[in-house]
């Protein structure tokens, strides 16, 4: 009996943790809970398209760009409640240009009030960092609700996608390109042993 209330206490503690990833979210997540997308809305689905627009082909400097974040796909909108979103970046600082939208202390991550969700569509602005040689990170998550408050039902999708500094060079542009540039240079240096190798044997042949 001791061991199945143990079972029984682990068992309620564990429900009353994961509750609040079971549940939908009217007024938006942030930080952790949302990091590998909106796993409180359903399951992802690539029937929920992301578009966002506004992202400029290279930053610059300290510069605002009009960004905008729209959903198309998913369930059909019920009562209020149709959509959310959230999106980190990994540099600059976002601001809100709606009052439907929380944008975290450290200026890095927005997502939608209680009074967001009732639409797809999302308008924010991001400045860009003041180093214009890097490469910034965007992630954006998105759900497409059908308004009934439960899990079932709703869909999610996540993207992620960089954008480039006007003055970035291939040190500036984050481990990804280090690692690409040093795996070629392996794959070089080893057809020049390679054919090093065959060019020797056969004048040893020939001798």
């Amino acid at each position: 009996m001791i061991y199945s209330s143990k079972i029984y206490v682990v068992l309620v503690f564990g429900l009353l943790t994961i509750s609040p990833i079971l549940s939908a979210r009217p007024e938006g997540i942030s930080g952790m809970e949302v990091q590998n997308g909106c796993m409180c809305h359903g399951s992802k689905s690539n029937q929920v398209v992301i578009e966002t627009t506004g992202w400029p082909d290279q930053f610059r400097s300290n510069e605002d760009y009009n960004i905008t974040i729209s959903i198309r796909g998913g369930p059909d909108t019920g009562e209020g409640v149709s959509g959310g979103f959230n999106i980190r970046v990994n540099t600059g600082h976002l601001y809100s240009v709606e009052n439907h939208i929380h944008i975290t202390d450290d200026g890095l991550e927005a997502t939608h009030t209680l009074q967001g969700n009732e639409r797809r569509e999302w308008n924010l602005t991001w400045k860009g960092p003041e180093d214009d040689t890097i490469e910034i990170e965007v992630r954006i998550s998105v759900n497409s609700v059908n308004g009934d408050g439960e899990v079932s039902g709703d869909k999610w999708n996540i993207t992620t996608f960089n954008v480039r500094g006007i003055n970035a060079t291939s040190e500036g542009m984050g481990d990804g390109y280090a690692g690409l540039a040093a795996g070629i240079v392996v794959i070089l240096t080893a057809i020049m042993i390679f054919l090093r190798i065959t060019i020797a044997a056969r004048i040893r042949r020939k001798s």
